[in-house]
């Protein structure tokens, strides 16, 4: 901050002389004060390049805040498309953003070819429980019979 004493202490002596019909040396104090206090309050020049430090390294940055869009023109692609904003001025921008179609070695977005495929297997598994289930029932039955024909015997 800016050192003010020597401000304030004229001040102090500005406000104890007195002169008949003049401005109030305590009206003109009280203002000179005023413009000390908004003094004491001002930056100072490593303030102000620390400041302009920050600004400078912000503006390099931009902060995504929304996707516009989706779009996937073959099943290995898609992109994104994101919304930004410039730190430094404000600025809007966007950006297409690539991501990899999944395969089955590693992660990536999904295609509408994957989904049907998923929906086909579940259906495959739920006629696999169903089959499983008749072989269990048939199995016991068999088992039954195997039982009766042995205690027959």
């Amino acid at each position: 901050m800016i050192d003010v004493n020597q401000l304030t202490e004229l001040i102090s002596a500005f406000r104890v002389e007195t002169e008949k019909e003049s401005i109030s040396p305590e009206t003109v104090g009280k203002i000179l004060q005023d413009i000390t206090d908004l003094l004491a309050t001002a930056s100072t020049d490593a303030e102000r390049q620390i400041l302009d430090d920050w600004k400078a390294m912000l503006s390099q940055f931009y902060v995504v805040y929304d996707v516009a869009d989706a779009n996937m023109p073959n099943p290995q692609n898609m992109f994104l498309r994101l919304k930004a904003r410039n730190l430094g001025n404000g600025n809007s921008y966007s950006s297409p953003v690539p991501i990899a179609g999944a395969t089955d070695m590693k992660a990536g977005a999904m295609t509408a070819t994957h989904i049907q495929t998923i929906m086909v297997l579940q259906a495959a598994v739920s006629q696999l429980r169903s089959s499983v289930t008749s072989l269990q029932t048939a199995s016991s039955q068999h088992g039954n019979q195997l039982f009766i024909i042995q205690a027959a015997g």
